[in-house]
């Protein structure tokens, strides 16, 4: 049994390493913990009297984002039986618009009542975004030699 476990947990970390979402949320916490820490940082600004709560709200936003990306993702690709990277912009283009309209205010009320974070829906950025993703996605598949356009099935897990 124990062979069992860790055979299957071997197998969830070739799988995780091998998936390029994996490296994506990497990069986003990595940029995220050296944001952070440019933040607090910053002499006499509220980030550096209330690091706790810049914390807090930071995690909230990359939580966030990790999770309703990689869910919706899943999802669509269990809906269509296919794995493209298409759900993957759909599901980043889900996530920015929720985390811009209702999230980002929500984090800001809940963690950093210290002052109004602005948050702002502009379709031209949301478009540009979403293309710049596509593009480093595209060239990240191109890597792990995944087929981009392709209607190929989901693959079996």
């Amino acid at each position: 049994m124990f062979n069992y476990q860790s055979e299957n947990t071997l197998a969830t970390k070739k799988t995780l390493i091998s998936n390029p979402i994996f490296y994506f949320f990497l990069i986003v916490i990595l940029y995220s913990c050296y944001d952070y820490y440019d933040h607090i940082s910053r002499p006499e600004s509220q980030f550096e009297m209330y690091p706790v709560d810049w914390a807090l709200f930071c995690i909230a936003a990359i939580s966030s984002l990790i999770i309703i990306m990689f869910s919706l993702n899943k999802l669509l690709a269990r809906i269509f039986k296919k794995d493209w990277l298409f759900f993957e912009v759909i599901a980043l283009g889900i996530w920015l618009s929720t985390y811009i309209l209702v999230l980002g205010p929500l984090f800001n009320t809940l963690f950093w009542k210290h002052s109004e974070l602005h948050f702002s829906f502009k379709p031209t950025a949301f478009l540009i975004v979403l293309g710049i993703y596509f593009l480093f996605r595209s060239i990240i598949y191109l890597i792990f030699q995944r087929k981009i356009f392709s209607l190929r099935t989901k693959r079996p897990h």
